[in-house]
């Protein structure tokens, strides 16, 4: 595939601002790269030599060198020679060069796109026939990730004189390369003694093609650091990033992806509200330090947290396996059967323990939760019931239809969850005629209702806070809804543009709240936020975004210390997350 055709025949006075993010070495030049503050979009500009360098002394403005931040206006076409794989490249034009002035390191946080992966893959490179498939706007060179972690070593000698430097990093996303070092000015401080500090802002590009000897595949790409800009000196926090959202920083230690996963629905499938579903229950067995998950096959994995491996797998021997909430403390596995009764298993021993039939007419069970005490687990259909498991007794039928709200408007039980000591249960009411959705807080001590929340979207998930003092309800409209229970008034909405939201928890001990959420074109969602969101129940702001789902993450948890996540989604893996130092 040839280049793309540019023209230069253009006003010789056309400018274009640019935010220097990158003036690297390319061979015996430069490689000037920068975000159009107007438009947010990179633009390298290359001139008209075989590889697009910019000449030493080209570079110039008032004779310095044009420094990181900078705010430069250049004379450029709009189009450039794009080598066969570049899309950011615009011609230089004749003209003097002018810097503006200087950007702040909070205006850069705005470029730091949420990316799955550092431009295209995880590799350290990528393949020119792969670059040159893609449309040519999706050609990306160029990208600004944040860091958490990062360091710098020695790989042996440029030609030039000095040492050739490499870079290891991690990103907020717990994404890792390592690359070689291209920024000058950064390679002169390392060449002194210079200890790179961890948190750092880093401009990722692809060098031009070569091959390196002995190679056998595709012409490569390799990725490089063009641009590296600390963040803290000497552990204290720059001044300049103050203005910064993310209070805080999770690595993805490990993604579960087991080929037998249960997954929710097929891609473009509707829920389906008259049959049980599941989000391939997850739970955390804090006694263990293990994932339990629920797969095909009748099996259940249990995967260790810190390694992320699996420690064994159990054989559930029945013959309708539709596994759908795992205890709080790994004990106990819920299955139902049949459409009116639910399968208690010993997860220890993989055998059945008891079996609950609900003999009402037209049970239509489709949702169960146990508590917290692993004592009670209440089913939801058109009725709540809950059931005591050492008695084996059904103890409590809560009925929706007697609550004024959904008197005339009966549907059925689409969600339930348990106040963290076990004494209130919050029921989801999917209603069969009025659009109108319920959130019902129920005594368990006394069976009345304490509080009721309508919502005119549905309702994907809600979580007791520790205390008991809050409910947060969230929504398939990208909201997330905090109230007092004591007053029942709404203390603030948490917005997210994903759209679904279908999980809830609150940290065991902090004033955080995690949202799971997603889009998914089978319910009129489409967009690729498919991630965690941690919010302040403090200052109210979204503290941080965990990112790397493909689908709706259906559920979370945090585990007992409050350092991990445990997420899982629609897309069957599960991610575990930890919390940086």
């Amino acid at each position: 595939m040839g280049q793309r055709k540019y023209s230069s025949s253009l006003n010789l006075n056309l400018m274009t601002q640019i935010i220097c993010l990158a003036n690297s070495w390319k061979h015996k030049g430069r490689c000037i790269a920068g975000v159009d503050p107007t438009t947010g979009r990179w633009i390298r500009p290359v001139s008209n030599l075989d590889d697009g360098r910019i000449p030493i002394n080209f570079q110039k403005v008032n004779y310095k060198d044009v420094g990181l931040l900078d705010i430069i206006e250049i004379p450029i076409a709009d189009t450039g020679p794009d080598f066969g794989f570049e899309s950011e490249n615009r011609l230089i034009l004749p003209g003097d060069w002018h810097k503006l002035g200087q950007a702040s390191v909070e205006d850069l946080f705005t470029y730091c796109k949420q990316e799955k992966e550092i431009l295209h893959n995880s590799y350290r490179y990528v393949t020119v026939p792969f670059m040159q498939a893609l449309p040519f706007i999706q050609r990306r060179t160029l990208q600004l990730v944040e860091t958490i972690e990062f360091s710098a070593s020695v790989t042996g000698q440029r030609p030039e004189g000095g040492n050739k430097w490499q870079g290891s990093l991690v990103t907020t996303n717990g994404q890792r390369l390592v690359a070689r070092i291209t920024d000058p000015m950064f390679v002169e401080r390392l060449e002194s003694g210079h200890k790179p500090q961890h948190h750092c802002l880093v401009t990722v590009s692809l060098g031009m093609p070569w091959r390196p000897p002995n190679w056998e595949g595709d012409l490569p790409c390799w990725k490089l650091i063009a641009a590296v800009i600390e963040l803290t000196e000497a552990g204290n926090p720059d001044p300049r990033i103050k203005a910064h959202r993310q209070e805080e920083f999770w690595i993805c230690l490990h993604t579960i992806v087991s080929t037998d996963s249960l997954s929710v629905f097929p891609p473009e499938d509707s829920v389906d509200f008259e049959s049980p579903h599941s989000n391939s229950p997850t739970a955390i067995d804090s006694d263990t330090s293990q994932v339990i998950q629920c797969s095909r096959n009748n099996l259940v994995n249990f995967w260790d947290i810190a390694s992320g491996e699996i420690v064994r797998n159990l054989i559930i021997n029945s013959a309708d396996f539709y596994p759908t909430v795992i205890s709080t403390n790994g004990r106990f596995l819920a299955n139902f059967s049949d459409g009116d009764s639910i399968q208690i298993w010993d997860l220890q021993t993989g055998r059945i323990l008891r079996t609950f039939i609900d003999s009402s007419e037209s049970p239509n069970l489709i949702s169960a939760e146990f508590s917290p005490n692993s004592e009670m687990i209440a089913t939801g259909g058109k009725k709540v019931n809950i059931w005591n498991l050492p008695s084996r007794r059904l103890t409590h039928i809560l009925d929706p239809s007697t609550v004024d709200e959904c008197s005339d408007n009966t549907g059925v039980c689409t969600y339930l969850g348990f106040s963290a000591d076990s004494k209130i249960l919050v029921s989801v009411i999917h209603p069969s005629v009025k659009p109108q959705y319920v959130a019902i807080v129920w005594s368990l001590e006394n069976q009345e209702v304490i509080r009721t929340f309508l919502d005119e979207h549905e309702i994907g998930a809600a979580a007791f806070s520790p205390n008991g003092k809050k409910i947060a309800i969230g929504n398939w409209n990208g909201d997330i809804k905090l109230h007092n229970l004591d007053t029942g008034e709404l203390e603030h909405t948490f917005s997210t543009p994903s759209g679904i939201v279908e999980s809830i928890a609150f940290h065991p001990s902090r004033q955080v709240l995690a949202s799971g959420s997603g889009s998914h074109p089978g319910f009129g969602r489409s967009g690729t936020d498919d991630n965690v969101n941690l919010w302040s129940l403090n200052s109210k702001a979204l503290i941080c975004t965990l990112s790397g789902h493909s689908e709706i993450v259906g559920s979370i948890a945090f585990t007992a210390d409050g350092e991990s996540i445990v997420s899982t989604s629609w897309d069957g893996a599960i991610k575990i997350w930890k919390r940086a130092k």
